[in-house]
């Protein structure tokens, strides 16, 4: 993966790097070549979505829990 240039880094201070399984990978390069965006916007778009579901799940779990 290959560094922004200088004005795209869209303000991210904080750096994951990971593996995944192929078949993922595959599947955000897709999106992201469909979309004409870089994958690391694809990946980063997903994590946020799965850390909002997770994190709303999760406090339901809890207020039902305090019920």
């Amino acid at each position: 993966m290959a560094r922004p240039k200088k004005g795209e880094e869209k303000h991210r201070n904080a750096s994951l790097r990971f593996r995944v399984r192929q078949e993922v990978s595959d599947g955000l390069r897709a999106i992201a070549s469909v979309r004409g965006v870089p994958i690391a916007d694809i990946g980063e778009a997903a994590l946020e979505d799965y850390v909002r579901r997770v994190t709303k799940a999760e406090s339901r779990a809890t207020s039902k829990r305090k019920a």
